[in-house]
């Protein structure tokens, strides 16, 4: 009896232990933001790496869980962000920004 529950134990263990791993666990958010990023947008290595002017293998970098690993600057994931806005034509950077208020009229 006493075996059986350490073996339903052991299981569970190692099945909590592998959906932390597949997705989260002790991962930063930024790696996170950047999965879900490359899963929403449909985006490869080889894409990100030309998007922000490194090489793939740094990008792979950026997408691993390994502790003590390089994680994606803010200023690059949201580079990557507000570039494939763009591309969906969800943001047009060419539009001119509103005009700002006279500060004397206030």
């Amino acid at each position: 009896m006493f075996a059986c529950f350490r073996l339903i134990v052991y299981i569970w263990k190692l099945t909590t232990q592998a959906s932390n791993d597949a997705w989260g666990g002790n991962v930063d958010d930024r790696t996170k933001r950047l999965r879900q990023l490359m899963l929403d947008r449909g985006l490869t290595i080889s894409a990100v790496a030309s998007l922000t002017g490194r090489s793939e293998a740094t990008v792979r970098i950026w997408r691993c869980k390994t502790e003590g690993t390089r994680v994606i600057p803010a200023n690059t994931l949201a580079l990557i962000d507000l570039a494939t806005e763009q591309k969906q034509g969800k943001l047009d950077l060419l539009q001119p920004a509103p005009a700002m208020p006279d500060r004397e009229a206030a």
